[in-house]
């Protein structure tokens, strides 16, 4: 076994955050004691100008040989059936699913280093002086990762174990997201809209007793003012509302907003 450093790559594959249930043919992933297990993974772009790649490359074909001798050809490249971990992102080859890795965002241009672990990565700020949450780093982000890589001591499926060990975020990019696009999904007009729906939200709670229409009392001879009044206090403002006549603040006390307010009837 060997630990290796990547160079600076971008994730275009897989998600440091949400673990794998199942394997790629849809059955559940099992450990060694039939155990359901999780396994996280991320297909890493690195760039095949990067100066550090082919050093990289060596040393993780020289651990494999290691391991499986018989399955490497005399050029020095491993046979196809061989388990890398390496993909070539310009291939027009398509895999399993019938996916072509020429043909999948961030692959073309680059080797495509798979790692995986069986437990959540480690994830740093850059530096690694700092902890960051795996879900903050995207598909689409540039990072470096630390991981051994190993024979898998596998008879029926020769190859090599590269384990994600440890992610230090290095910068932002294209967040690459699967799937259709919202906007695309949604563009159709809704047409008939359900009796009861609004468009204003709608206040919860029971509405406060009605203050009512109070009669102001009068008098023939009312006392002087003081010498100095005290500031009025703002003025209330009245609502109607199921036909009984409430204060705003009283309102405003079981969730009225100022939303609700525009088209209620002043009383």
């Amino acid at each position: 076994m060997i630990n290796i450093l990547t160079p600076v790559g971008r994730i275009v594959d897989g998600s440091l955050s949400v673990g794998n249930t199942k394997n790629a043919e849809g059955l559940p992933l099992v450990g060694k004691d039939g155990s359901p297990r999780v396994n996280y993974y991320i297909g890493l772009a690195i760039s095949k100008a990067d100066p550090k790649w082919p050093a990289l490359k060596a040393r993780i074909y020289e651990e494999a040989r290691k391991a499986f001798p018989a399955h490497f050809g005399p050029n020095g490249e491993p046979y196809p059936t061989f388990g890398i971990k390496i993909i070539d992102g310009d291939s027009p080859i398509p895999n399993k699913k019938g996916s072509k890795p020429c043909e999948k965002e961030g692959f073309p241009g680059h080797w495509i280093l798979k790692l995986s672990s069986g437990y959540p990565p480690k994830c740093f700020e850059k530096g690694g002086h700092q902890a960051k949450p795996a879900e903050d780093i995207k598909r689409g982000y540039y990072v470096r990762c630390a991981a051994s890589v190993s024979g898998n001591d596998s008879t029926q499926n020769p190859g090599i174990y590269v384990n994600l060990q440890m992610v230090e975020f290095q910068a932002f990019g294209a967040e690459i997201v699967t799937g259709p696009a919202a906007d695309e999904v949604f563009k159709d007009d809704a047409g008939f809209m359900p009796p009861g729906a609004t468009q204003m939200p709608v206040a919860t709670g029971p509405l406060p007793p009605s203050t009512g229409v109070q009669p102001v009392p009068g008098f023939l001879n009312p006392p002087a003012p003081p010498a100095a009044l005290p500031p009025s206090p703002p003025a209330e403002n009245f609502y109607i509302v199921s036909g009984a006549r409430y204060s705003e603040s009283d309102l405003r006390k079981v969730g009225y907003t100022d939303a609700h307010f525009v088209n209620l009837q002043e009383g």
